[in-house]
Formats: structure tokens, sequence, C-alpha cells
């Protein structure tokens, strides 16, 4: 009697567990290949470093991924997907978000439980984006786009044609310091305006270089001359690297300024005696 008591004891908690640990469903992956931008002459350069996507399917949110990165999610069948390109600002690891000049990537996709499915996200230049100021170094006989502020300073200039420094089209810029000229202090030729408030603006650029770089803005005022408005220290990078950043506080802070111009600085550290400062596609975007 004891071993049929026992036995209709263990029939009940059998599915009792069953209920409390149900099958784990299997969920699909997606894996996000190469990511393109796709730009137009007037935009110059399609180099980027989009590190995340932003994932949501049928308009619901679907956390955030690092590019190239297999993701799962619990998800079967056709759904529309729309994926937003996400960048570090100013090149701060936990100042991560959605680049605002860049549109999603749109696709309906197929998922198949443990299968994996693979996507190859190209971006573009949002509609309303104003590329106000740029410098490929395309353009050698139209000389270069930055002037020394200061006669003891290094100047910037073309790298020798056909140079492998060159991070891609017809040249890139480049500044050298020594002994002779031991620091540079560089702005944009050309003035522009910026909106001054509740506007998103961004500079993009390519650059390595051997030593710290200090980028900020030049308020030029009608009566005042002229002051500055610091963005961000730049750190040494041996590779080409790209940056995005955020100059919206600039303009912000000085909304009585008739324009700007971009300035980049930089001086010797203390014990060195020479560095050297590649620049390319630099561009001052905003909406």
């Amino acid at each position: 009697m004891r071993n049929l008591i026992l036995i209709s004891a263990f029939s009940i908690l059998i599915p009792s567990c069953n209920l409390i640990n149900p099958d784990e469903p299997i969920p699909a992956y997606i894996k996000g290949n190469d990511i393109v931008v796709n730009t137009t002459p007037f935009q110059g350069s399609g180099s980027h470093k989009i590190i995340d996507l932003y994932v949501f399917v049928d308009n619901q949110a679907a956390g955030c991924h690092p590019s190239g990165s297999t993701f799962p999610l619990l998800y079967e069948g056709e759904h529309s997907f729309v994926f937003s390109a996400g960048i570090s600002v100013n090149g701060i690891a936990a100042a991560r978000g959605i680049y605002p000049f860049y549109k999603s990537y749109s696709s309906t996709l197929t998922l198949t439980p443990g299968n994996i499915t693979e996507i190859n996200p190209v971006f573009e230049y949002t509609d309303n984006a104003i590329f106000k100021w740029s410098e490929n170094f395309d353009n050698p006989g139209s000389g270069i786009g930055f002037i020394s502020t200061t006669g003891a300073g290094a100047d910037m200039v073309f790298l020798p044609s056909g140079s492998p420094e060159i991070f891609e089209g017809n040249n890139s810029g480049v500044i050298q310091l020594n002994n002779s000229f031991p620091g540079f202090d560089v702005e944009s030729s050309l003035s522009f305006t910026l909106p001054k408030l509740n506007k998103a603006i961004f500079l993009e650029l390519n650059y390595k270089c051997t030593g710290q770089f200090e980028i900020g803005l030049t308020a030029n005022y009608a009566l005042s001359g002229t002051q500055r408005w610091y963005a961000v220290t730049v750190n040494p990078k041996s590779t080409w690297n790209k940056l995005y950043v955020n100059l919206a506080s600039g303009p912000a802070e000085h909304t009585n300024a008739n324009d700007f111009k971009l300035y980049l600085k930089a001086g010797l550290s203390e014990g060195s005696s020479s560095a050297v400062f590649f620049f390319d596609n630099l561009k001052v975007i905003h909406n």
C-alpha cells in the first residue's frame, strides 16, 4: 500500500515540474555583416565608425547590439526590422547613442528559431543634414582649408603625392612638430554660421597622431573680437581612426557670435622632441 502511495505522489509531481519549468523557447539569431555608408559627392567620404546597431522589430525596441556581432531574438517568421546606427560621442566609450545624421536601415526578415539570418546594413545621411564646412584634402591645387593663427606654429600641409600615409582619396593633411616648431594652432580658413539652440551639430574627422591635440570652435564677434570654445582633447592613435565630435554646446554658449571657425591645437608633450598629426575628411554637419 505504501508503494502505491509513493507512486501516486510521483505521478502528481512529474507534471507539476513541467509546469514550473516549461521548455525554453529557441531564439533566432541576427548576424550583422559589414556596414556601408553611401554618400553623394557633396557629402564627402563614407568612412564611418558605427559601433552599435539599435534594433527595432515591428516598431518595438529589441535592444542595442555591437555591430558585427551575432545576437538572439525571440521572434519567428516574417517581421519588419529597423536598424539605427550607434556611435560613441567624442570618442568616449560610455557616451554612446544613435547618430542623428544617418538614416535608419529598414528590412523585412524571415526568422527561423535556431538559425542565423545575416544582414548587410547600408546607411545614408539624412535628408535634413546640412554640410556647413568640409576639408577632404582632395584638391591640392585649391590650397588647404586651414591657416595657422601664429607665425611661430607649424602649418598643416598636404602629404606628398602617393604617400602611403594618405587615408583615402587624392591626399590627406599633415602637421609635424619638432624643436623648431613645437606646437600648432590652426583654424579653418573660412568662417561658417551654426544654429544656436536645440540643434544637433557634429564634426566628423579621420585622424591618426603621435601626440594629443585639441578640437574646438572660435566664435567671431562683430565688436569684441573672438572667443574660443573647447570641445575635446584627442589622444594619440597609431592607426587611422574616425571621430564624431559633438559641437552643439559651442554655439549655444555663444549665441551672439556672428559665425565660427573650427580650430585644432597641440604642442609637444614634456620630454618629446617630435610629433606628427594626420587628418582627413573633416566635415561640420548640423540639422
